[in-house]
């Protein structure tokens, strides 16, 4: 019951879902169970991207990446740090800058961060909009409320 509930359930899932490949075997002594032992391997069909990394690892591969290396990038990034930087360097190579080397040069943007940085009077404006916005809702509001009661 526990076998097949829960483990070969588990087992699956991790098979479909990640880059390995889990086994298992029960050990016994007589009849009786007595421990069980699981074997994991990497997945030999390749690298296995959950939805978000999938765009990402296609454009790392793009740029020549191997599988290990998208995997260890993936494991010690977050996905958006990966992908901003990703199109830095992509908008780069579409205006015609000359990189020599485009996948050492991706190498340098995972390194040093080359993503725009947002500066203090752009912060300073986003937040003045936001309030405007806040303001002109509570100024809706307020008018719906009066026409209601109307």
């Amino acid at each position: 019951m526990l076998t097949k509930r829960v483990i070969e359930n588990s087992i699956e899932e991790i098979n479909e879902k990640t880059d390995l490949n889990v086994s298992f075997g029960v050990e016994k002594i007589g009849n009786k169970p007595h421990c069980i032992q699981f074997r994991m391997k990497l997945n030999k069909k390749g690298l296995l991207l959950s939805p978000d990394a999938k765009g990402i690892g296609e454009k790392l591969k793009a740029f020549n990446f191997s599988d290990k290396e998208i995997r260890q990038y993936l494991a010690n990034h977050h996905s958006q740090y990966l992908l901003a930087n990703i199109l830095v360097v992509e908008e780069r190579l579409k205006k015609g800058e000359s990189i020599e080397n485009p996948k050492n040069y991706l190498r340098a943007a995972f390194t040093r961060d080359f993503r725009k940085k947002e500066t203090e009077y752009e912060k300073i404006k986003v937040v003045e909009e936001q309030k405007k916005l806040e303001h002109s809702e509570k100024e809706l509001k307020s008018e719906l409320e009066l026409a209601i009661l109307k």
